[in-house]
Parts: structure tokens; sequence; C-alpha cells
């Protein structure tokens, strides 16, 4: 078995452990703790004790009281999730290629013969009846524009095909992907400015005597009105079908800030204020939808650029504010979209820096977990299916690992398992990664999985008190020193076979810390 050492510190850019160190760990007397704790054991994890570590001091931290409460994980203790949205599988049907998804949380399909999938995307050609205009020919299809429609035929038609598409009430992602026109009319520009030239034509044809400007008014209104009814009563049909599952839009919300292309060097990432308050508009969307899901697609010209971490950032954080602009105490979760692809690419995959740039800033800013998206590119070929397998096994996965690993680390060393830890600064450059000085991930040879190997220093959770907060999964804080908190041990044996190391799993506390070994 060969060992990659975890290192990100080149593209973290963050203060080294070193830089910070809490009292009370120097101060720490209790029976038990040796300096072999501070010593990295190149070894094989064979399995996982729990200890009690009993609190002398009974304040409460202040800190993440502030933030507001979320859903719980939808699988308990993966406090950030990965899925996997694509038709992978024909990788192994057309070329007996399968690809190891073992590292993802949820794995669906996005064909449209596939049903029962906990990843559920709706296109426009899946729900109901859904009007829109042919951008190229102007053909109109189910009578074109929102406010001509027919709502009891979309109701009584999206009902079947939430039936066919989601035939049990389990626990899931329902995405609604309707990208043909938007629900306010100034951001219909464009390509889309179709659906304002027709609506005001079909104004006009109506009443001839109106002004240019009384006509657009008029149908601004019309568009705008029935526009909010679909986007409504279509979450809300699927709210009542299968309430088990997250509902909310693709690309909702959005903060437009793709102004790279125009001064790349001088590019920071920032959402136009504008964009802002028009999402405050949207507040009817926010307080209908159970779930968000931002796109953090990256083209190919911000390429492993922190051109790209700042967009990423600003769109990640415009979501973070809206998901609790309808209730200030309670955070709507943030699904975000991610692919394995650049943007503007089938077969240029993202870079490690780029999966910083994109999963690790949604991983340390609070966001629920991502969803790794491809389209039929992904599985063209067997060339394609290779480059995808290749891609997973090198890089995707190990990064996979670290992260999932990390977030559960830090849940548990401030949370207590009962919220995601979140960056006190949203603006600095500080990840929920394992330490590259403590931790190895083993090279998968032969069929065999990937494993951390490795275990948590004092510093390590000095670090994470010092850059997060927790994000509780109730009302109730999640961060307390009052309680007696069950924290995990690596238990690990030597190269050379000698007795298992202990290295307990501490949490800070501020005060005297013992730690009692249950032998």
């Amino acid at each position: 078995m060969t060992y990659r050492k975890v290192n990100y510190s080149n593209i973290n850019q963050v203060s080294k452990l070193d830089s910070y160190r809490s009292e009370a760990f120097n101060r720490l007397v209790c029976a038990g703790i040796s300096g072999s704790t501070e010593k990295m054991s190149q070894a094989n994890v064979i399995h996982s004790k729990h200890h009690l570590i009993f609190i002398t001091s009974w304040a409460v931290l202040s800190i993440g009281l502030s933030l507001p409460w979320t859903d719980p994980p939808l699988i308990p203790g993966q406090h950030f999730m990965f899925m996997w949205n694509a038709p992978t599988e024909l990788c192994e049907i057309r070329f007996g290629m399968p690809l190891d998804l073992s590292y993802f949380s949820l794995v669906s399909s996005t064909l449209k013969t596939a049903t029962n999938q906990s990843i559920s995307i709706f296109y426009s050609d899946r729900f109901g009846v859904f009007p829109y205009v042919d951008e190229d020919t102007g053909i109109m299809y189910d009578d074109g524009l929102p406010q001509l429609m027919d709502f009891q035929e979309h109701r009584e038609l999206a009902e079947d095909d939430i039936e066919y598409y989601i035939p049990i009430n389990q626990p899931g992602l329902a995405v609604l992907d309707f990208e043909e026109w938007r629900p306010q009319w100034v951001r219909n520009w464009g390509s889309k400015n179709i659906y304002r030239e027709i609506s005001i034509k079909t104004v006009k044809k109506k009443n001839a005597s109106l002004t240019d400007e009384q006509a657009e008014d008029r149908a601004k209104v019309l568009f705008e009105r029935a526009a909010k009814k679909y986007f409504i009563r279509s979450i809300q049909i699927g709210k009542r079908l299968r309430p088990n599952r997250l509902w909310g839009y693709y690309l909702y919300p959005d903060c437009y800030n793709y102004d790279y292309n125009q001064d790349f060097k001088s590019y920071t990432g920032e959402c136009p204020e504008i964009e802002h308050t028009r999402n405050d508009e949207l507040l009817w969307l926010w307080k209908e939808s159970t779930a968000l899901y931002p796109s953090i697609y990256l083209e190919i010209i911000i390429k492993d650029s922190m051109q790209a971490r700042m967009y990423v950032r600003h769109r990640i954080h415009e979501t973070i504010r809206i998901s609790s602009l309808a209730n200030s105490s309670v955070a709507t979760p943030i699904y975000a979209y991610i692919r394995p692809v650049y943007k503007d690419s089938v077969d240029n995959y993202m870079s490690e820096f780029d999966l910083v740039n994109t999963i690790g800033e949604a991983a340390s800013l609070g966001a629920a977990g991502v969803i790794s998206w491809g389209d039929m590119n992904v599985t063209d070929n067997e060339d394609s299916c290779l480059d995808a397998r290749r891609h997973l096994e090198r890089v995707m996965n190990p990064y996979i690992l670290n992260v999932s690993t990390a977030t559960r680390l830090c849940s548990k060393a401030l949370c207590q398992g009962k919220g995601r830890c979140v960056r006190k600064h949203w603006d600095q450059d500080v990840f929920l990664h394992l330490n590259p000085n403590r931790y190895k991930i083993s090279q998968r040879q032969h069929g065999r999985k990937l494993k951390v190997i490795g275990d948590l220093s004092f510093d390590d959770v000095s670090w994470f008190d010092l850059h997060f907060d927790c994000m509780c999964y109730s009302s109730e804080p999640c961060r307390f020193l009052q309680t007696i908190n069950v924290i995990e041990e690596a238990v690990v044996t030597t190269k050379g076979g000698s007795a298992p190391s202990k290295s307990p799993l501490l949490m800070l506390v501020g005060t005297l810390v013992c730690v009692w070994y249950g032998l």
C-alpha cells in the first residue's frame, strides 16, 4: 500500500497550526496524556473507541449562538454530503467500466427513464406543462407564456410526473430545473428578451390604443404575476405529494457575478448590489423552497485562479444570506451544483485546486453538500468513461474523503456532532481540510479502498475553534462546555506491530479538561 500525504497548505493560504495555541491545553495535567499524543503514527486505523471528557467549567460558549439553526443532514453523521447526479451507469452497461462512486452519499441518474432516484431533477419536459418559446424559431410551445397557460392542466400532469419519478415518499432531493425564462421581468435579458417582446405584443393585440410604455407596464404585471403563480404552485404540488423531499429550483439564487470576462485581473467576485435587491424581491420563492440549489460551475477562463475562489465564495455567501431571509432564526439547507468538468468543456476535468475553490468553499461556508452533475458527454464513449474513472480515483475521491472526514471531526470536536462547522469570518481562506502534518490518505491499489490514517491533535481542535463556529441542527445550542461529550479516539498500530497508541480527539474547553480512558 502506498500513501499520499494530505497537503493543501499551498492552496489554503491559512495560518499554520503553530500560530495558535490554547492556554488551556498547555496546562493539561490529567493522567494518561503523554507526548505520544503529538506524534503521527504511520499505521493503519484498526478501530475507534469512545471516551468521556468531563468538563469542569459550566460556562456556555457564546460564539455561534447568533447563527441560525438548520435541518440535520439527510444521512445522520454526514455533515457535508457529496452527491452524484449523472448517467454514468452507462459506462458499465456499454463498456463494462464501472465508476467508483462509493465516496458519494447519494448517487442518481439524470436519464429520463430513471425513476425513484435519491436526487430527482425535473426538467421542463418532465414536469407538467411548461410554456416556452423556441428562441431560434420563435415557435411557442404550451402557449409560450405563463400568462397564457392552463394551470389546471399543469397541476394534473405535474402530479402524474411526480408520482412517476418519485413513487415512494422517501427522503431525498427534488430539483426543478426551468431555465427557459425567469420569473422576474427585468432578468429576462439577452436571448430571453423574446418573452418580454411577445408579452408586449399580446397586450397590444387586445388593446391597440395603449402606448408602448403602457403596454410594457401591463405586460410586465401579467407576466410576473403568472410566472410567480407557476413557480409557487409547482413547488407546492411537489411538497404536498412528496413532503419528505427537499424542493427547490436549480440556479436559485443567482447573483450574476459573471463579469470576470470583462476585467479578469481586477475581478473581485462580488455580486452586484442590484442583484441583492432583486433576490430580496424573490422572498416569496425563498419562503416556499425547502432547499436552495445554486450553481458554482467554473469556466475555463477562471481555471486554477483566485478569481474562481472569489466567484464561488460570493455566490455561496449570497445563498447563505438568502437561506435565512424568510426566517432569521432558521436557515434553508444549501446544496450547490458543481460539474466534474469545466462548464465550457466536455473533457477538461477540474483540478485539485479548483476542487478546493468549489467544494472547499461550499463546505467551509456552511453548505449542506454539493451535487456533481454530468450530462451524456461523460458517458459518450469508452475514452470519456475512462477519463471520468481516472479523475474520480486520482483527484475527486481522495479530496471527498479528506473533506468528509474533516467536517465530521470538526463537528464532533466543536458541535457535539449536532451541527456543522461554519467559518467565523466568511471571507477568510480557511478550509475544512485534514492537517497534512498528521494525516495521510492511502492510495487505492488493486481495488482497495482509500483510508485516512492519522489522529487529531490538541492543535487541530484549537485551530478548528479559532476559525469555525457551529450551525446547529435544532434550535437548541450545540456548542456547550457544561455537558459531557463523547469524543472519538483513533486507535492505531505502528508498522512494527507494537501496542496500540491512543490519541483522543479533544474538545477545546477553556479550562481544565480531564480525559478518562475506558480500557
